[in-house]
C-alpha cells in the first residue's frame, strides 16, 4: 500500500508540528493544481518564486522537497537556498525597565476586549511566547489554594513545560479564564487547534494583539516594542536578579542553552564587572 505524504513524513522522523506545517503547504499546492492546466513542476516553480525567504518562510521549500522525494522525483527538486537567519545583534529586541512593562499592561487593561491585557500579563510575568499563549487551553490553567496559577504550555515541536503566575495578577487572569470556553483567547468552538481554520483565527488574534502592544508602548514613547519583547524582558529581569542561566533556560522552555543567551543584551555593561575581577 502506497504511503500518504503524512505517513512518509512520519517515517522521516519529523516532529508533529513540522508534519502539520508541511502537510498544510502541500494541501494548498494541490488545491492550486486543480485550478490550472499548468504542468505540476511548472506550478511548483511558480509557487516557490512567489515566496521569498523571509523569517521562517523557507519551510515552503522544504515541504515541496519532501513532497517530490515522496513521489520519487528527487531529480526534479528545485535548488533550495539556505534559510535566511535573522542577525540577533542587529535586531536585539527592546529591553525596558519592569515599571514600564507595567505601564504597558495598565494601558492594555483599558481596552474593551480584555483578552489582550490577559495575554500580556502571562507573557510579561511567565515569559511565554505569543502564539503558545494564545493557544492555551482552559484545562491547562489551574488555580492553586493560594490563588496562584499553574500554567501548562505546549511550545515549539510539542515541547511541554509548566510555569506559574502569582497574585494579584493571577487573580485577574483567573477571573477572565474561568468563564471562557475550551480555548479562552480564541473565543470559538475549536475541534483541532492545528487545523487550517484555527490557524487563521490564531493569526488574526495575534496581529491585533501585536498592534495593540505596539500602540500601548508608543503611548509611553517606546518604539519597536513587540509582544515577543515581553519574553525578552522576562529573561533579562531574571538574569539581573542573578538567577543561574540554567534556571532561566527552564523558565523559557529552551532545549538549548545557546538559545537562551540570545535573549540577553549584548553590551559591555553585562560583562564589565567580570573583567574588573581579572585585576584583583
Amino acid at each position: 500500500m502506497t504511503k500518504t505524504y503524512k505517513e512518509y513524513l512520519e517515517g522521516e522522523g519529523l516532529s508533529p508540528e513540522t508534519i502539520r506545517v508541511y502537510t498544510s503547504v502541500i494541501n494548498n499546492l494541490q488545491k492550486q493544481m486543480k485550478k490550472t492546466n499548468k504542468k505540476p513542476l511548472d506550478l511548483i516553480n511558480t509557487y516557490l518564486k512567489k515566496r521569498t525567504i523571509k523569517g521562517r518562510a523557507y519551510y515552503t521549500r522544504y515541504a515541496i522537497a519532501h513532497y517530490l522525494k515522496h513521489k520519487g522525483k528527487e531529480t526534479t527538486i528545485p535548488k533550495l537556498p539556505k534559510p535566511k537567519i535573522t542577525d540577533t545583534d542587529k535586531e536585539p529586541g527592546t529591553y525596558i525597565p519592569r515599571n514600564k512593562i507595567n505601564k504597558i499592561l495598565s494601558i492594555l487593561r483599558n481596552y474593551p476586549d480584555k483578552k489582550y491585557y490577559i495575554l500580556a500579563i502571562i507573557q510579561a510575568y511567565c515569559g511565554t511566547r505569543p502564539q503558545e499563549t494564545i493557544k492555551l487551553k482552559k484545562a491547562n490553567i489551574k488555580q492553586n489554594p493560594d490563588k496562584s496559577l499553574l500554567i501548562e504550555l505546549i511550545g515549539k515541536g510539542g515541547y511541554k513545560r509548566a510555569t506559574a503566575l502569582y497574585p494579584p495578577l493571577s487573580n485577574a487572569v483567573w477571573a477572565y479564564v474561568e468563564n471562557r470556553g475550551v480555548y479562552p483567547f480564541i473565543n470559538q468552538k475549536i475541534n483541532d487547534i492545528n487545523d487550517e481554520h484555527s490557524m487563521k483565527v490564531t493569526k488574526t488574534i495575534y496581529h491585533r494583539y501585536y498592534t495593540l502592544v505596539q500602540e500601548a508602548a508608543q503611548t509611553i514613547n517606546i518604539t519597536g516594542f513587540k509582544p515577543h519583547d515581553f519574553r525578552r524582558n522576562f529573561a533579562e529581569d531574571l538574569k539581573n536578579k542573578d538567577y543561574p542561566i540554567h534556571i532561566i533556560q527552564q523558565a523559557l522552555g529552551h532545549k538549548s542553552l545557546m538559545t537562551t543567551t540570545i535573549y540577553f543584551r549584548k553590551d559591555i555593561s553585562t560583562f564589565s564587572p567580570a573583567l574588573k575581577e581579572l585585576y584583583k
